[in-house]
């Protein structure tokens, strides 16, 4: 027999109707439903350890070594050590570690970022070689790890279904050591410090925004989270934001001069922007290039301003994070896996966080370790290299297919210079190399046979 309802009559008695026989049914499968949030949860797990174990085996091998030539991690040290010694930072000098770069048209630089990108890898300089990348890799991964974890382990049902499609693309987020995975754990940690007024003490929330500061000076778009501090009224906050911002910004004046910055400015306008981008979304929107490019800048504009006049604390810091991801000129796919930060302000309502927080720090440290393990286990696997020998009389480019054809790198060689080695753990097919002039027009094409070779470009 179906439920009844009691309801009032016109003439003052309760009346009883039948209860719609679906009821019980949409109750159960409700979003409190206990069972349904578990599943979904775990589902959402499953998708992002899927993600993240199919991306090693498969398409990116490389990953898994932070030391191969030309990773994220390897760039930032390379950048690292010639800040300390005192070499250009935008082009390689005698003796500096060998990085790829050109990759003509799309940029000819050794390193994308600003000069403050590679402050925060000072410390790690004090390591042993080998150890160094090995350390800010595995520090990576496993804030990446505990925080994608925790916030699917405490999410309620609808946030992480949501969360679904982007964690489809986290692999490479995960692995690559890129800073992108540092700024996810400053904006998070910024949360738990303004998510409450009474439990966070004045000296964590201190710590939250010089961490903020130091994003800002490193990668300049987590600055939308400002936003989030202006709807909140976080005067100090703001100021020791700008006080961490501006010291990281004066010590790599310092170390690497203001033509440092000078420089970048000039490799930043030149550098082509991702497909995925805003930019490129404008270009296929058949807006002209010029103005295209100032789109991500338009956009961090809008969000960041509805971040600070948006009518709740989540909402606000949820669009400022969304527009941090979004707003990079090289935004790839991989990329949007970092939206999964914007669930962070609807898991503060979840029970026993202490204890899920333990969990998810103890689920990282395990993936961290047997990562580890399995880095230095296949780091001694064959590669594939090339020898280049320019015996021309004017400098080339030679560019390369790379990361099992996921990718594509280059790599300058002064005439007259022999002995240039390009080591790529994850080739597995012959691969095509294309020469360029210093002013990127094609010369040639050769073939990289799986064994490696060398390359002799003549006169």
């Amino acid at each position: 027999m179906a439920d009844r309802i009691q309801t009032g009559g016109d003439d003052g008695h309760a009346l009883t109707t039948p209860e719609p026989r679906l009821a019980p049914i949409l109750r159960r499968l409700g979003p409190s439903n206990p069972r349904l949030i578990a599943a979904v949860r775990l589902l959402a797990l499953a998708v992002f350890a899927a993600s993240a174990v199919s991306t090693i085996t498969g398409p990116r091998p490389d990953l898994l070594r932070p030391t191969t030539l030309g990773s994220d991690t390897w760039n930032y040290g390379a950048a690292a050590e010639r800040l300390v010694s005192d070499h250009p930072l935008y082009r390689l000098a005698p003796g500096d570690r060998p990085v790829p770069q050109d990759n003509p048209p799309a940029w000819r630089a050794p390193i994308l970022s600003p000069p403050t990108v590679a402050v925060p890898w000072l410390p790690f300089l004090v390591l042993p070689e080998g150890f160094r990348q090995l350390a800010w890799w595995a520090l990576h991964l496993a804030v990446v790890v505990g925080i994608v974890v925790f916030l699917l382990i405490s999410a309620p049902a609808l946030g992480a279904l949501a969360a679904i499609p982007v964690l489809l693309v986290a692999g490479s987020e995960t692995w690559t050591g890129n800073v992108n995975g540092f700024l996810l754990g400053a904006a998070i940690l910024l949360w738990w410090a303004h998510s409450t007024s009474t439990r966070v003490s004045a000296r964590r929330r201190a710590v939250a925004a010089a961490a903020l500061g130091l994003g800002i000076a490193v990668k300049l778009t987590p600055a939308s989270l400002l936003g989030f501090l202006l709807r909140e009224r976080a005067w100090r906050s703001l100021l020791i934001v700008g006080v961490s911002g501006l010291l990281v910004v004066g010590l790599s004046v310092l170390l690497a001069g203001r033509h440092a910055f000078v420089a970048y400015l000039g490799i930043a306008a030149t550098t082509a922007a991702t497909p995925t981008s805003l930019t490129a979304l404008a270009e296929a929107l058949a807006i002209p290039p010029a103005a295209a490019r100032l789109v991500p800048y338009l956009v961090f504009v809008i969000g960041t301003g509805i971040a600070a006049v948006a009518p709740s604390r989540r909402a606000s810091f949820a669009i400022a994070w969304a527009t941090v991801v979004v707003c990079t000129p090289v935004l790839r796919l991989s990329n949007l896996s970092l939206l999964v930060g914007c669930l962070a302000p609807w898991v503060s309502d979840a029970p026993r966080l202490a204890w899920r927080a333990r969990v998810s720090a103890a689920g990282a440290g395990a993936v961290t370790a047997v990562a580890l393990v399995a880095s230095v286990a296949t780091g001694a696997l064959a590669t594939s290299s090339l020898e280049i020998a320019n015996e021309s009389q004017a400098e080339v480019i030679v560019r390369m297919p790379a990361l099992g054809q996921f990718a594509s790198f280059g790599v300058r060689v002064p005439a007259g210079t022999t002995g240039v080695v390009w080591h790529d753990l994850a080739t597995r097919v012959e691969e095509p190399l294309f020469v360029f002039d210093r002013r990127c027009a094609p010369l040639g094409t050769a073939t990289l046979p799986l064994s490696g070779g060398s390359l002799v470009i003549a006169g």
